[in-house]
């Protein structure tokens, strides 16, 4: 997996004001990281009895840890997109280098 991240233009007012955009989704990230420990514990059980990981479960963390890098990139100033898309990806919405088969698209 490869993370692209290009650089914008921020102003120093935008960036002042980051602080008071990035509480509500602070405070998302804060909720689903008190869910994710539930969820996690019964990952840990289905995959314990039944050898692997439901599908569901796995794209359920996925979607938290893709909110979670989001959250990140917003709150460290990586990007200037607030983070969002919390239950998943529009089909074909990747925006990366790499292709859906993780190899880097030939031009």
């Amino acid at each position: 997996m490869r993370v692209a991240v290009s650089p914008g233009k921020l102003s120093r007012l935008t960036t002042a004001f980051r602080v008071i955009l990035a509480i509500p989704a602070a405070v998302v990230s804060l909720l689903l990281a008190t869910g994710t420990a539930i969820v996690i514990f019964i990952a840990w059980l289905f995959a314990l009895a039944a050898g692997r990981l439901p599908g569901s479960l796995h794209q359920a963390l996925a979607a938290v840890l893709r909110y979670a890098v989001r959250y990140c990139g917003y709150r460290y100033l990586l990007t200037g997109a607030y983070p969002a898309g919390l239950f998943g990806d529009k089909p074909g919405s990747r925006t990366g280098p790499a292709s859906s088969s993780g190899q880097p698209r030939s031009a």
